[in-house]
């Protein structure tokens, strides 16, 4: 289970980096949540997004944990939280990640 969820912790960060996004907090391998941010984009906007158009549900915003942001300097925007577990497959990153890229590509 632990290799499984590292492994696809590793997809989604190797996306995100792809993408050009913002990630924070992760120092190293390790499991659990992943908070990134795409430039330009607000946290809350985009997980609604992703859930609305893509049907990908994270968490957007301060995720009850404001001085955590202010420490990251994410208080004003927030960040999108990403938790891949032991039941999450590759195909279902892949598809977050290409949601975020079509995302990406429409606010340039």
């Amino acid at each position: 289970v632990l290799a499984h969820e590292l492994a696809l912790r590793q997809r989604v960060r190797a996306g995100l980096e792809e993408l050009g996004a913002i990630i924070y907090g992760d120092n190293g391998p390790s499991v659990g949540v992943l908070s990134f941010n795409l430039p330009g984009l607000d946290s809350p906007e985009l997980a609604y997004i992703l859930d609305d158009k893509y049907g990908v549900c994270l968490r957007g915003g301060l995720h009850c944990s404001p001085r955590a942001h202010l420490a990251l300097g994410t208080v004003k925007t927030g960040t999108v939280r990403v938790s891949p577990g032991p039941f999450n497959t590759e195909a279902e990153i892949d598809e977050l990640l290409a949601a975020l890229k079509e995302i990406a590509r429409m606010e340039r």
